[in-house]
């Protein structure tokens, strides 16, 4: 492996991952009937797809990795809710986008509780579903927060900026699995 996380970041993303040995995709079903007696059209195949989901805590680096993945080629859309993930990347599929990076939001109820049934129904489209979860140590994130004089979206009169952060944490503590964690501590804000 190299020791510049630039590139491991990029040899992650970018780089397309080798084809698993996977069954043949389902065939759709057949015509069903719609209460009122009106068939249904057969379901139709969207075309092939690449994925990449991210999602970690603020300040981590979420926006400056799509803008990143978008200069690479990759259709971008940030700050998009869970429930609306799947319409989103079908709609996207088409349009004719086969790349495509969502940057997940976790303030918008329900956050993103229900991320592993997301990412299994879009696989069932026989898609490459990836998930990045992006992080930073607590010292680099308080930092960044710092320098951009931004305030942490879960920070308040009753809350510090790392108490904020140590919330953030526990909200995507179940997600973090998921997919492949990359800390950007070492990287420019």
């Amino acid at each position: 492996t190299t020791a510049d996380p630039v590139a491991r970041f990029f040899a992650l993303v970018v780089v397309p991952e080798p084809e698993p040995a996977t069954p043949p995709a389902p065939t759709p079903p057949p015509l069903r009937v719609i209460p009122g007696g009106r068939e249904a059209a057969l379901r139709r195949r969207l075309p092939a797809m690449d994925l990449l989901l991210l999602g970690g805590v603020s300040g981590s680096g979420k926006s400056v990795a799509l803008g990143a993945l978008e200069d690479c080629g990759y259709y971008a859309v940030n700050n998009l809710p869970l429930p609306l993930v799947a319409a989103t990347a079908r709609y996207l599929a088409d349009a004719g986008r086969d790349r495509v990076a969502i940057a997940l939001d976790v303030k918008t109820a329900p956050g993103l509780a229900g991320l592993a049934g997301t990412i299994a129904e879009l696989r069932t489209l026989a898609w490459n579903v990836r998930f990045l979860y992006l992080d930073a140590k607590t010292e680099t994130l308080v930092k960044r927060f710092s320098e951009t004089r931004r305030r942490h979206p879960f920070s308040s009169d009753a809350r510090t900026l790392t108490e904020a952060i140590d919330y953030e944490r526990g909200l995507l503590a179940e997600v973090r699995p998921l997919g492949f964690a990359f800390d950007t501590s070492e990287l420019p804000a």
